[in-house]
């Protein structure tokens, strides 16, 4: 994390280049797109929708000036850009969609939900009532099948001329104000904000509910959580810290 005070400067997060990336069939390198929603209540949701972005040419770490090998934003590749469902990557992962869903997109949750509580406390500092937000996430695979976070984006897109994307999302914005709606009810319960969030998102962390993703590890052989909420503040000041101050300078939403 870089800071910079003078007038009309800018503050950075410097992230390490990730040049082990898990690569498409056609050797090509791809980025996650998925959605966290925060209610008014802060329940924190995890969407199962989802899309790839692949880069347009192939992945040479040689040729690293070349956006096209290397960036996965589609303004950079226009109508050459590569937008897939989430779920093609089954096809290519040994054991499945299952296998997907169970690994990776597991990491995913647990690192999406961790950021989010992070900065939780910030995210509503004018005190609005009813209030909720949808994040983009945006997350690399490496080659190790590790997940990597790579932006938590406050404003991410709602449209696209994709054939996909076109019927998803607008699932993803309903479902969205269904459940935001739904959790500020006193009689909403866990099973309530689950079978309106179906199929589109999952609870992941909810403190009122006593539920969350990132008290999953649990050791065969100790038949309890080897990473208990509690203790999970390890790296988290920092991180908080990070998206305090970018919220503060404007430049990023955490």
């Amino acid at each position: 994390y870089m800071e910079n005070n003078s007038e009309n400067s800018s503050s950075w997060i410097i992230q390490r280049y990730i040049d082990n990336p898990l690569l498409l069939p056609c050797g090509r390198k791809f980025a996650i797109r998925a959605y966290v929603l925060v209610t008014p209540r802060m329940d924190i949701l995890f969407s199962r929708i989802g899309y790839t972005k692949a880069c347009s040419e192939a992945y040479n770490l040689t040729d690293i000036a070349n956006k096209k090998r290397h960036l996965t934003n589609a303004n950079i590749h226009g109508s050459a850009a590569v937008l897939e469902p989430l779920d093609v990557l089954g096809k290519f992962f040994h054991g499945g969609a299952v296998a997907f869903r169970t690994t990776v997109f597991q990491q995913m949750q647990e690192m999406g939900t961790i950021a989010i509580l992070s900065a939780l406390e910030r995210l509503n500092p004018e005190e609005r009532e009813e209030c909720f937000e949808v994040f983009g996430v945006d997350f690399l695979i490496d080659s190790d099948y590790k997940a990597w976070l790579i932006e938590v984006n406050g404003s991410p897109a709602m449209s696209s001329k994709e054939p996909f994307l076109v019927s998803c999302l607008p699932l993803v914005v309903q479902r969205a104000v269904r459940c935001a709606e739904a959790s500020t009810s006193s009689t909403c319960t866990l099973a309530t904000l689950t079978a309106i969030g179906d199929p589109v998102f999952d609870v992941v962390h909810s403190d009122r509910f006593g539920v969350s993703v990132v008290d999953t590890h649990l050791d065969p052989a100790q038949g309890q959580s080897t990473w208990p909420r509690q203790n999970a503040q390890r790296g988290l000041d920092d991180l908080a810290y990070v998206l305090a101050h970018a919220a503060q300078q404007s430049v990023g939403t955490p």
